[in-house]
């Protein structure tokens, strides 16, 4: 993770009007931008005046996260120092910005309390405690209710997720057409009685513009293509709902005039958690018939030795279907006991990276088949500009001729 420190990589956080969103925090969670203070937003800052009243100290247990997922929090954070009405010192928020522009090492930084967590980062930046000082209760009162390690990990997803679901839908178009599955099982028409669900036939209509005039598209009726409009809608209500929620919480202030006292409540933390579980579901019933399919794509294959050699790949991506439903029940018990909510999260954000890895494998061999298959048209490219199509780059290809010889 490294930065030029151009001017084209730079992110204004804190600027009047602006809003953060899911992709700028994932772009500097992972390096691809840099974060710098409006410096607007640190005057605002400077003129606020900060309570002299000594805050309670609350013993709370280390939380730490990856490096990105740190990133994130911190980007997060920055932002609801800038937002927020409180009297926060501007020696914070440059601390912050300091500390994001480290190429490493963000993973000791603890979220577990403000008190650890200013103290982390002054270790991290070189700074000694006595250089930032003790937090006041309104900054103390900002970190506690920003829950910034959920909200950085719920826009890591919501950028990643956005992607992929567009992305599940053109690879899902390629196994139809391998398949020869029959595009009319999109024919979903939205009823003015509320007997439709918008999202399948949102599915429906862009799976028939993606394969339309395709002259792949057959008789065939199975399981795991009838499904497409149920189980990616599905899909994509659970996502718009984590979009929704994450553009809220990253653009939300806190209004520390409304201080609550007594002991921090968790329910805030917990509701985002319960936003996000109906997402781990969806993502395993869309790994599993991503699977199906990637089946009968290699089911296709007429050559018996390359039929074998793409099911012994699809085992493999069956293993990781197995490692992902473990995940997801690791999820659902996490949210319902006491363990700390960003687990939850880091839970699901694996589960992201799995299926992501599934949705891959059904692509390249849906992609290899239609390479093979002579009875679909394909254009003529010179030397230079040949193909080359296949399960890791023509891996079942290559394997079978080393086999002959």
């Amino acid at each position: 993770m490294a930065f030029d420190g151009g001017e084209g990589l730079s992110l204004l956080i804190g600027g009047k009007g602006s809003h953060l969103s899911s992709a700028d925090v994932y772009a500097i969670s992972r390096g691809l931008r840099k974060a710098t203070i409006d410096p607007a937003a640190l005057d605002k800052l400077s003129r606020s005046k900060a309570s002299t009243t000594p805050p309670p100290s609350i013993e709370s247990s280390s939380v730490f996260l990856t490096l990105e997922e740190s990133r994130a929090a911190l980007v997060v954070l920055l932002n609801k120092f800038l937002l927020s009405d409180a009297a926060v010192r501007p020696t914070l928020p440059l601390l912050i910005e300091q500390v994001l522009g480290l190429r490493s090492g963000h993973e000791s930084v603890d979220f577990g309390s403000p008190h650890a967590l200013i103290t982390s980062l002054c270790c991290l930046s070189g700074k000694g405690p006595d250089d930032v000082g003790r937090a006041n209760r309104d900054e103390i009162f900002v970190i506690e209710r920003s829950a910034v390690p959920l909200v950085g990990i719920l826009s890591i997803l919501d950028c990643c997720l956005s992607a992929l679901t567009k992305l599940s839908d053109v690879v899902a178009a390629l196994s139809c057409e391998v398949a020869r599955a029959d595009a009319a099982v999109f024919d979903i028409s939205p009823s003015g009685d509320g007997l439709s669900i918008k999202d399948e036939t949102d599915v429906g209509g862009d799976m028939k513009a993606l394969l339309f005039g395709s002259k792949l598209v057959g008789q065939s009726y199975l399981g795991a293509y009838s499904d497409i409009p149920a189980v990616h809608g599905s899909f994509r209500g659970a996502l718009r709902s984590l979009h929704g929620r994450a553009r809220v919480e990253l653009n939300s202030s806190i209004n520390a005039r409304k201080a609550a006292t007594g002991a921090v409540s968790h329910s805030r933390e917990k509701a985002l958690v319960a936003a996000v579980l109906p997402l781990a579901l969806s993502i395993q019933s869309m790994s599993e018939i991503s699977l199906a399919r990637a089946k009968s794509c290699a089911a296709s294959l007429n050559d018996q030795e390359l039929q074998n050699l793409a099911n012994e790949e699809i085992e493999k991506t069956c293993a990781l279907l197995d490692a992902l439903k473990v995940e997801v029940k690791l999820v659902l018990e996490n949210s319902v006991s006491d363990s700390d909510s960003a687990v939850v999260l880091h839970y699901l954000y694996e589960i992201v990276m799995k299926f992501r890895k599934i949705l891959a494998w059904e692509m390249a061999i849906a992609m290899y088949v239609i390479e093979i298959d002579d009875s679909i048209g394909k254009p003529e490219l010179g030397e230079q500009g040949g193909t080359k199509l296949g399960v890791e780059n023509g891996k079942l290809g290559k394997e079978k001729k080393r086999r002959k010889h």
